[in-house]
């Protein structure tokens, strides 16, 4: 076990925005941030929101409509100044922890996967294929990221990532609620492709730049790396053929990564074990696939089978979670008092 009263923040960071972005944007609501406002509770602020948008998301009828648009507008960017106006306030009261580091980039794992959802669904036309691809390249670039901190003991953010991708899409919900700047989202690019296929790509080429930078970094792909790869693109290619709806997929590959990155973050911030990706999961997938592939099972009993492994996952993911925070507890505090040092 790690000494968590040694820790210290290692992380470079290449964003080629976020020099910009914290100096001359969110510096403006740094300064009405009150002191004894805890960098954690920014965190749990700014996650609040985008948590709020996936009910909202589940709950409308028509996510297009300029309400709901300009709501996510809000969200997305009430998300993205808090994510970090956390870290600005942390270092400005001296109260870096691995609790805030935990919280901070495991709940992204999440604000990511849910962002990803809510834009797929907002364009109402992105094919299944494509869909359960880039919520696998979404777990996977936040996966070798965190693994690359366990291997490295440094954290490292390139120079396209959240930030980016966030501030691009907000400009593309915006330009949505224009009319003439939606006519060119919705005209054709090319062989019936919508032009806002231009930012699906762009996505796409994030996620699999993030994730080959890391690699290439790293040097290498460890065992418990490559079979989470491997069976989260087993589990893609099972939805897939099953032809589940978009929400069923998305919660279960969801919950597949956080499990297994829960595991990374805990054997870096705590010095737990290195653990593999959830074996149970991994035998099911085994038996699942094999099933497809022989045709012994129906598909209403194969998509029983995968309700099940969700249900076992999110009670899997909240033990985890709780188990994490409480040996990283002493490093909770309510409010930040102020010293002869402020």
């Amino acid at each position: 076990m790690k000494n968590i009263a040694d820790y210290k923040y290692n992380c470079i960071d290449k964003s080629i925005l976020l020099p910009y972005f914290k100096k001359y944007y969110v510096s403006l609501f740094f300064k009405v941030v009150p002191f004894w406002l805890t960098a954690n509770f920014i965190t749990l602020i700014s996650t609040f929101f985008i948590f709020a948008l996936l009910v909202i998301v589940l709950l409308s009828e028509n996510l297009t409509t300029v309400s709901n648009t300009l709501v996510i507008i809000f969200c997305l960017h009430t998300y993205i100044v808090g994510d970090h106006l956390d870290g600005m306030q942390a270092k400005h009261t001296k109260t870096s922890s691995p609790l805030g580091e935990f919280l901070d980039h495991y709940l992204d794992v999440f604000n990511g996967a849910i962002i990803l959802y809510v834009f797929v669904i907002y364009l109402e036309s992105i094919p299944p294929l494509v869909f359960y691809f880039f919520v696998y390249l979404n777990s996977i670039a936040f996966a070798v990221t965190l693994y690359e901190e366990l291997e490295r003991n440094e954290l490292y953010f390139g120079v396209l990532g959240t930030l980016e991708g966030v501030i691009l899409l907000i400009i593309f919900f915006i330009t949505w609620l224009i009319p003439t700047t939606k006519a060119f989202w919705v005209s054709e690019l090319f062989a019936g492709y919508q032009n806002y296929w231009i930012v699906v790509f762009l996505f796409g080429i994030g996620y699999l730049f993030t994730i080959v930078d890391v690699l290439k970094r790293v040097g290498y792909v460890s065992k418990p790396l490559f079979l989470f790869m491997l069976i989260g693109f087993i589990f893609c290619f099972i939805l897939f053929k099953l032809k589940t709806n978009y929400l069923f997929g998305w919660i279960l590959l969801t919950l597949y990564s956080g499990e297994f990155i829960i595991k990374i973050m805990e054997s870096y911030l705590v010095g737990t074990k290195k653990k593999y990706p959830d074996h149970f999961s991994t035998i099911i997938v085994v038996y699942i696939l094999f099933a497809i592939l022989t045709d012994f099972l129906s598909k209403e009993a194969i998509k029983s089978i995968l309700f099940y492994l969700i249900f076992y996952l999110a009670i899997k993911l909240i033990y985890l979670f709780t188990s994490a925070i409480l040996k990283m507890k002493i490093h909770w505090i309510w409010y930040n008092k102020k010293t002869d040092n402020f």
